[in-house]
């Protein structure tokens, strides 16, 4: 199926459901040289529809979406701290694609606050940091 996905879209979704969330794009990186998108803390139709619209900038954009059609969207993408990149949490892409990621195939997309109710909004986790 993320074959398929790839070959149709140029990427797909792969999501780890458990109490905190953990939803990430697989084939970004080969079909438009882009990074990765990984969105934690989200309920997996949310995450995947985020990571969807933030893919479709990418693809319009031949893999350099502006920071105005991000900002447009209220999402900011920053660099997963490679640390985060070698833990379990990417076994997909990893078994996908037979090695681990390096550093730089992943950044996080920031949702806009009102993604989240109120009293979630600081609680999603920033993978920049260690």
């Amino acid at each position: 199926m993320t074959e398929m996905h790839i070959r149709v879209y140029g990427w797909s979704v792969a999501s780890v459901e458990n109490a905190r969330p953990w939803t990430f794009s697989i084939g970004l990186l080969e079909s438009f040289a882009h990074p990765e998108l990984v969105v934690t803390d989200m309920e997996f139709d949310a995450a995947h529809a985020l990571i969807n619209a933030v893919g479709d900038v990418v693809r319009d954009s031949d893999g350099r979406p502006s920071d105005v059609a991000l900002k447009a969207m209220g999402v900011e993408l920053v660099p997963v701290a490679e640390r985060h990149l070698r833990s379990q949490r990417f076994n997909a892409w990893r078994a996908y694609y037979g090695e681990r990621p390096r550093a730089g195939d992943f950044v996080q997309i920031l949702p806009p606050p009102g993604m989240y109710c109120a009293c979630h909004q600081a609680t999603c986790r920033r993978l920049d940091r260690v």
